[in-house]
């Protein structure tokens, strides 16, 4: 017999897989797609994407959202990063 996986299972699965795809394009040439990956990465990531948000965030072109996601990161695992 399967066991069920809860939802919180399910959503916890996903944020995991989204924020692996996402964590790449942090790097991208293009500063527009920077941004909207901080801004993924922000909602969906995880610790281990803290210093790759930091590291954006002397990014000129996209440091304020870098720092914005830092911040909605840590405050959404609930711990300083």
């Amino acid at each position: 017999m399967a066991a069920r996986v809860t939802p919180k299972e399910r959503v916890c699965a996903l944020r995991e897989v989204y924020a692996e795809e996402l964590a790449p394009l942090l790097a991208d040439p293009v500063p527009r797609v920077r941004a909207a990956a901080a801004r993924a990465v922000g909602a969906v990531g995880e610790a281990e994407h803290a210093p790759a948000l930091r590291a954006l965030s002397k990014d000129p072109l996209v440091r304020d959202t870098a720092a914005r996601a830092l911040g909605r990161l840590a405050d959404r695992l609930d711990r300083p990063l």
